[in-house]
């Protein structure tokens, strides 16, 4: 499929299909995961933490790694570009790299907002 690609349009044609296909997927795996966390928010954590333990804390770890890789893969997809030229800089560094990014942002977020939401009742939190 690759090379029928290359042949009839180029890298250039190449780097637009498989961005699109990466954007999709991306898209497809924030936005089922922004769904589960709104859920997790209104109707609350069927496993609660211990009272010692907080949101933020666990979920440091997975910030963390997703900023991490993010910076990197924008990293090497920058290298590319200086060092390989035009051609090599494909599309996908910048897409997962700020999708990564992005979801580490996410995860902050909702862990801030299990923590604000802790020890309300569900009913309650679900109107507001």
């Amino acid at each position: 499929m690759w090379n029928r690609l290359i042949v009839i349009g180029g890298y250039g044609l190449t780097n637009s299909v498989a961005g699109l296909i990466a954007l999709a997927v991306c898209f497809a795996i924030y936005s089922r995961t922004r769904a589960r966390y709104r859920k997790l928010e209104a109707e609350g954590d069927p496993e609660r933490l211990p009272a010692t333990t907080d949101y933020v804390t666990m979920s440091m770890p997975t910030v963390v790694l997703g900023w991490m890789a993010g910076v990197v893969v924008w990293g090497v997809t920058l290298l590319l570009l200086v060092i390989a030229g035009f051609g090599s800089a494909w599309v996908l560094g910048p897409i997962i790299g700020t999708a990564l990014i992005l979801g580490a942002r996410m995860e902050a977020a909702h862990a801030r907002t299990m923590d604000a939401r802790r020890g309300t009742p569900p009913v309650t939190t679900s109107r507001s």
